[in-house]
């Protein structure tokens, strides 16, 4: 059983309990869906388009290039990425860590499809000194080819522009690359390409990610703070109570799994609550730590409303807070933790309609290790 700071405990289920995406939200298909299986034909005409990133999931091998300024591509290092839905395949995850023109880097992403404004909606992270935090791009498939750029860019009529594109889709190789535009997209230079092989003998789970990982003794954050919540990886069982606006508290239970990701540079949660009425409901979270801003970052998907969203806090003195804020910067919701233990921690949250001047709770558990 790994057992680190106390500190990693008081962080991460505040992200589990909601936080909402500052400024986006984005509705994904609410029904589960069976991703298809690693090493079958790629995206097909008729696929719907919350299955168009299926072929992707699976262990890889991604040999980077980037263009020199010799005019030549050139082989820049090579990296491993982990592909895996999540929330019964609502969702997709991946996990990248290796090298790039002789620099190490790393990161995660989280992606689903928002079947309102019929886009897939990508959020990427890179932990690290030069981390700006969480970026967001969004885009469509044609073709087999799906490509991708910052909200509201081509809308706006924006100059300078990047796209992400994804192409030439096969059972067991792809392609993604990066190109920036100086003219509104009237013409593009690629900088960097990635090219997917298939790990050998490494296929994807069908189901949602199960492992749970502990993180290298010395993991390549820099920050000390990165490690703050390495307490709660694990399983925990919690009881407590929850209601509803305008209803009673009701008795009710959940349980808790957390794992290391991207080398201990950041944490996943799956949290499970069972209603006193209603299907139980799952959020999943990743996370991690901004040295540039100081702060904790997170974004999170639950099972009930298909919303991306996010959340930043802080742990200090034993102890943990997270708020999460709409599109206008406003406070919407509040996750702290309290009394925390090797063993167990009391988590709960609250819920504001006044930017935070008043706070109403509705939602509390003492959650204790099962392992």
């Amino acid at each position: 059983m790994w057992r680190m700071s106390v500190g990693w405990a008081v962080g991460r289920l505040l992200w589990v309990g909601g936080a909402v995406l500052a400024g986006v939200a984005f509705d994904v298909q609410a029904t589960e869906r069976k991703p298809a299986a690693v090493g079958q034909a790629p995206i097909s005409a008729d696929a719907p388009p919350e299955r168009q990133f299926d072929f992707w999931l699976g262990s890889w091998k991604v040999n980077n290039r980037r263009f020199g300024t010799d005019g030549k591509w050139q082989d820049k290092g090579e990296a491993r990425a982990l592909i895996e839905p999540i929330l019964g395949g609502r969702a997709i995850v991946e996990q990248w860590s290796g090298v790039v023109g002789g620099g190490e880097l790393k990161g995660f992403s989280l992606r689903a499809y928002d079947s309102k404004r019929k886009k897939w909606i990508i959020i990427l992270n890179w932990p690290g000194k030069r981390s700006q935090g969480f970026s967001t791009m969004e885009g469509t498939f044609r073709h087999a080819r799906g490509e991708f750029f910052p909200p509201g860019a081509i809308e706006k009529g924006s100059r300078n522009l990047t796209r992400y594109t994804f192409s030439d889709p096969l059972p067991d190789s792809c392609r993604w690359d990066q190109a920036t535009s100086s003219d509104g997209g009237g013409n593009w230079r690629t900088t960097w390409i990635m090219e997917f092989t298939r790990a050998k003998g490494r296929r994807a789970d069908k189901r949602s990610v199960r492992k749970i990982n502990t993180p290298p003794r010395r993991p390549d954050c820099s920050a000390r703070e990165s490690r703050q919540f390495d307490f709660l990886i694990g399983e925990w069982s919690g009881s407590g109570r929850s209601r509803t606006k305008g209803s009673a508290w009701a008795d009710t239970n959940a349980t808790l799994r957390a794992t290391s990701m991207i080398d201990g540079c950041g944490l996943m949660t799956f949290l499970i609550i069972n209603q006193p009425r209603g299907e139980p409901v799952e959020t999943f979270v990743a996370g991690s730590y901004n040295e540039n801003a100081g702060h904790w970052a997170c974004r999170s998907i639950a099972s009930d409303t298909g919303r991306l969203q996010s959340a930043t806090g802080y742990f200090e003195g034993g102890a943990a807070t997270f708020i999460q804020r709409d599109s206008l910067g406003r406070a919407r919701a509040k996750t702290e933790w309290s009394q925390v233990s090797e063993d167990r921690f009391h988590w709960q949250r609250a819920r504001s309609t006044n930017n935070g001047k008043t706070w109403t709770h509705d939602a509390e558990f003492e959650f204790t290790r099962k392992r």
